[in-house]
This record gives C-alpha cells, sequence and structure tokens, in this order.
C-alpha cells in the first residue's frame, strides 16, 4: 500500500486507526477465543513494533545505489615461464570431486565404520585435456588434490574459465525438522484459546504477539468449518494453518503449542546436507539383540547387534532451481511394546527375551519450494492401558479374588508429525 501527499505519515496513521477500529468491531468474534485484555496486549505489542519499524525506514531513506554486475572470478592459480615458451599452471580443486567419506553401520559391537578413499579427478582432467586439443598435457596429484597444466600462454584465459565454471562449489541445503505428537481428540477452540493467552501473556508474548495480526485471525475463524465444536483429527494441522495466515511462522507455532502442552515435542533436529548426499538423524537408543547359532544343542556361533530405538529421519536433497528442492525423506519412529520369551539357548537359565517393536514408517519423494514445509502425518500409535483396583491379599485370592478387584481399560489415540523444511544456503 503506497501513501502520497504532502503529509504522507498522517496518511498512515489514520490507516493504522482505521485498522485499530476495524479490530474493535470484530470483538463479537475475537473475545470467543480470548479475553479482551489478551487482545489489547496483543495490539500493543504489533502497533509498537510497527511504529519502531517506520522509524527505520525512515531512517534509511538515502537513495540505493544500483547494484553493479561483476565477471565471475577467475581461480588463483601459480604460473611458471618455461624455456620453450611455454608455461606451467598449479591449480589446487576446490569443490570437484575430492575426498571420498563413507558411512556404514558395523555388526557386533561397532557403531559406525568410516571409509575414505582418495580423490577421483579423472572427469575434470579428461575436459583440461579436452580443452587444450592436443596443445598441452594435465597431470593430477592425488594428496594435494592438484592439477598440473602445461600449454601455451595463449590458451591460460580458456583454461582457467573452463577451471571455474566446472570447479563450483556443490550446493547445499539447511534441513529444519520439528518432530511432534498430538492427542486425535484435541479440541481446536481450546488450542487456539491456549495459544492466543500464550501470545498475550506469556514469557515471550512481546516477539510472539507483535507478528500476530488480529484482522486475518478474524477471517480464519469465521470459515464454518473452523468453527465448529466436533472433535477433529486434524486440528493440530488446521491451528498451524490458521495461525501461520495469520503472522506466525511454522516454527513459532509448534513451539507455542509445546510450551502449552498441546502438543509432545519430540525433536527438533538441524542439519545442513550436500546435494546428493543423505543426512541422517536419530533421537533415542541403540538396544542391545542377542542371537545364536545353536546345533546339537551346543551354541556355534553367537552375536549381539543394534537396534535404534526412537525416531529416525533420511533426508536427501537435491536442489532443482533457483528456489526448489526434491526431497527424499524417509521417516521412522518405534518404541518397545512388550517382550517375548524365546527357547532356552544352550540350557541357559532364564531363557532368552527379545524385545517386540512398534514401528511407524513413511517414505517420501517430492518438490517443495525453499523455504516451505513438508508435512509427513497419517503415523498413528493406539495403545490399551489396563488399570487395576483390589482389595490387599483378598484381591489375589485365586478366583475368588475377582470379588475384590476390578479393571478399567482406557485407549489413547496419538498422531505422529514430521514438518520438514528445506532452505538453500546461497554461496
Amino acid at each position: 500500500m503506497v501513501f502520497s501527499g504532502d503529509r504522507p505519515q498522517h496518511a498512515v496513521g489514520a490507516y493504522d486507526a482505521a485498522r485499530r477500529d476495524l479490530s474493535t468491531a470484530q470483538w463479537q468474534i475475537l473475545e470467543r477465543y480470548a479475553p479482551r485484555s489478551v487482545w489489547e496486549r496483543i495490539f500493543k505489542y504489533r502497533d509498537d513494533v510497527q511504529a519502531a519499524r517506520r522509524g527505520v525506514i525512515a531512517s534509511r531513506a538515502a537513495p540505493r545505489k544500483e547494484p553493479t554486475t561483476r565477471p565471475a572470478e577467475l581461480p588463483i592459480v601459480t604460473t611458471k615461464q618455461l624455456a620453450n615458451g611455454q608455461i606451467r599452471m598449479f591449480y589446487r580443486i576446490r569443490h570437484f570431486g575430492g575426498v571420498g567419506v563413507k558411512s556404514t553401520k558395523a555388526a557386533g559391537l561397532s557403531r559406525r565404520t568410516v571409509t575414505i578413499t582418495p580423490g577421483d579427478a579423472k572427469t575434470l582432467t579428461a575436459m583440461v585435456t579436452k580443452e587444450l586439443a592436443g596443445k598441452g598435457t594435465v597431470a593430477f596429484i592425488p594428496i594435494s588434490q592438484q592439477l598440473v597444466i602445461t600449454c601455451q600462454a595463449a590458451m591460460k584465459q580458456a583454461v582457467l574459465e573452463l577451471l571455474a565454471e566446472v570447479d563450483s562449489p556443490t550446493p547445499q541445503v539447511e534441513i529444519t525438522a520439528r518432530v511432534f505428537e498430538v492427542q486425535h481428540d484435541m479440541d481446536f477452540q481450546m488450542g487456539v484459546r491456549l495459544l492466543l493467552r500464550y501470545a498475550g501473556t506469556g514469557p515471550d508474548s512481546a516477539g510472539i504477539g507483535a507478528q500476530f495480526s488480529a484482522e486475518d485471525f478474524a477471517n480464519q475463524v469465521t470459515d464454518p468449518a473452523v468453527t465448529g465444536n466436533m472433535r477433529d483429527p486434524s486440528a493440530a494441522m488446521r491451528i498451524v494453518d490458521v495461525f501461520g495466515n495469520s503472522g506466525w511462522s511454522t516454527d513459532t507455532t509448534i513451539q507455542a503449542m509445546a510450551q502449552t502442552g498441546l502438543i509432545k515435542l519430540v525433536s527438533s533436529p538441524r542439519m545442513t546436507v550436500t546435494v546428493g548426499n543423505t543426512g541422517y538423524v536419530l533421537a533415542g537408543q541403540e538396544l542391545p539383540i542377542q542371537s545364536a547359532i545353536e546345533s546339537n544343542n551346543n551354541i556355534i556361533a553367537q552375536r549381539v547387534t543394534y537396534k535404534p530405538v526412537g525416531v529416525q529421519l533420511y533426508v536427501t536433497p537435491q536442489v532443482i532451481g533457483p528456489d526448489s528442492v526434491k526431497l527424499h525423506v524417509v521417516t521412522v519412529a518405534s518404541e518397545i511394546t512388550g517382550f517375548q520369551r524365546l527357547t532356552a539357548i544352550g540350557g541357559a537359565t532364564p531363557p532368552t527375551i527379545n524385545p517386540i517393536f512398534d514401528t511407524r514408517e513413511a517414505e517420501s519423494y517430492v518438490t517443495v519450494s525453499d523455504r516451505s514445509a513438508l508435512v509427513i502425518g497419517g503415523l498413528r500409535r493406539v495403545r490399551t492401558i489396563t488399570r487395576e483396583n483390589k482389595l490387599p491379599l483378598l484381591g489375589d485370592i485365586p478366583y475368588l479374588g475377582w470379588l475384590f478387584k476390578s479393571h478399567r481399560s482406557q485407549t489413547q489415540i496419538t498422531d505422529l508429525y514430521f514438518f520438514i523444511t528445506p532452505r538453500i544456503i546461497r554461496q
């Protein structure tokens, strides 16, 4: 919105006052979710931030210089003049190829094995050789990752331009993930009320309230699908959507929901991954699993392996445009739900007991915009909790004890959500 005239600051003030009057006219909607005192605090936080921003913008009213386009910088090489009129260039490879690093999980007690392989610059060497067209030589030194190029001095510019284009940084993507659990029967309106009270009176109320637009919120909650009082299995997602359209970021909304107890934040990893490589995160434990090979009641071989238990995330990014990222994502959430008694190995006492795992796993391969969140949901867990109440001693009598005790079963349904946000790192 543009204001013009002799006194534009007065027009800005009138516009802000009109917006406040519009909010006052919407009290009937707003006060259904929070008392007037909370909204007044939110309005004050927002007005203070807007006034501060206007002051900063006014102080930066100096004319802006147009950016100038610079040519690509050529790589720095060490050049020596030879007696036959040729030159020898020593070019250190910066990004292309390089040392190979591979990590694999090893069986038994070893956690992980890291294998390093020497760098391979065959493709780069072949490209430079083709550029020289038989009028020079190229040699690669793996230890120092250097190319030794011998050619005519007139070919130096063309060779360096080729190296500057090919030996460029590999794009990297910062992955931010938020993993949380929420009750299946969470109430939408109750959740909204808790978040608004937190925005108006919580420890971070000034920063959170300043990002919130009451007008946009009022327009969101007038939707009949939002204002219903029915239990909604996607209430958590709709809360994130409503508050996101009202000015809060996804991270801010999820953090506020965790602070108010609406959700249980399981993990919030952040990592930077080079394009074409896989980032891995485990938030949990590794449980030892014992196995053996038995023959004629004698143990021939025995082995202990480790199984990860908790939340696992595998992310492989690919940059396919200036603002698009293709993600291959594998999410795993596992936990121990019981134990199974196995046959005794070699007559051992007690017999071997192995755990039973409840695993929720999802895999996706999609394209998302830079800084947009990919949401993976529907990973549901159903848990039945049985409680027993009984009179001491009398409840333990065989058969007759059923007269002095009672059982109560409760079913809990929780949904697990993964919010994965990629950000392309500009180099």
